[in-house]
């Protein structure tokens, strides 16, 4: 709602179209947000709350690539343990029948 009580229109796809985001893009200084807000026409607030939303999506999506890293080198380790794993079971195997 905007401060008239009214539903307002979301402002991400014009500042969307308008701003290409990234996290280091972000604009840190309140003059700096309240010139976006003149240049799109939005509350400076709808402004603030887009660059939140962005920063939080942003860092999200960090969190999703390292996790994803994680998962990959874990899974090569855990191959390469159960293959290590297997050998010292075969050459146990070997002095046991040998």
């Amino acid at each position: 709602m905007d401060w008239n009580g009214t539903f307002a229109s979301r402002p991400q796809p014009t500042l969307n179209s308008h701003y290409d985001y990234s996290y280091d893009q972000c604009p840190v200084f309140r003059k700096e947000e309240m010139k976006l807000s003149r240049e799109l026409g939005l509350q400076p607030r709808q402004i603030v709350i887009w660059f939140q939303y962005r920063r939080a999506e942003w860092k999200a999506r960090q969190l999703e690539r390292l996790y994803d890293t994680l998962k990959h080198d874990y899974d090569v380790i855990s191959r390469e343990k159960q293959k290590l794993q297997d050998e010292v079971n075969y050459l146990a195997q070997g002095l046991i029948d040998g």
